[in-house]
């Protein structure tokens, strides 16, 4: 049986849903980039203290983890790929 409260009929999110939480992300990174720039209307917000706090919050979702270019213990990644064809 279907998810009844998805939209979709198949357990996933509906368009609507989609598109608000677009809407939300655009919103959000446009308001961090007046923060970062200084030039948000509320003057609070401008501040070099709160500016580096977004920073300190932002940096372990924005910037590569070193796992992610090397090997768990920092050598290069290496990739092995065994084919065989028959018997």
């Amino acid at each position: 049986m279907p998810n009844q409260g998805s939209g979709t009929g198949k357990g996933g999110k509906s368009f609507q849903e989609r598109e608000t939480a677009a809407k939300l992300r655009s919103k959000t990174m446009s308001e961090l980039l007046l923060i970062l720039d200084g030039k948000h209307p509320d003057e609070e917000l401008n501040d070099v203290a709160f500016k580096k706090q977004v920073l300190l919050k932002l940096t372990g979702q924005i910037l590569p983890r070193l796992n992610e270019h090397v090997g768990d213990n920092g050598e290069p990644i290496q990739h092995s790929i065994k084919v065989t064809f028959g018997s």
